[in-house]
């Protein structure tokens, strides 16, 4: 199963990185991490993936600030393009 992680906080990645390796992923060929919701749409539109974990506050792009909607809108391109993604949300 590959895994893809859409989030711009190094510290959190770290987290959820130990979580998925511990979980038997390897780092380098099933996990995939990006920093910003265009990103995220590119790498979708390249691989499939069994989980996808988004922050919610996130920049659109990775010169841009994060932004509260910035996972929503994510979301929502992948809705419009009929990709299918179980969301689950986590603290870390």
């Amino acid at each position: 199963m590959k895994a893809l992680i859409v989030d711009d906080s190094t510290d959190k990645v770290r987290k959820i990185l130990r979580v998925l390796i511990d979980a038997g992923l390897d780092e380098d060929q099933d996990i995939d991490v990006v920093s910003c919701a265009y990103d995220a749409m590119r790498y979708l539109e390249k691989n499939d993936y069994g989980l996808m974990i988004v922050d919610l506050f996130l920049p659109l792009r990775l010169s841009e600030s994060p932004r509260i909607d910035g996972g929503a809108f994510l979301l929502k391109q992948i809705e419009r393009k009929k990709v299918f993604v179980v969301l689950s949300i986590f603290s870390v």
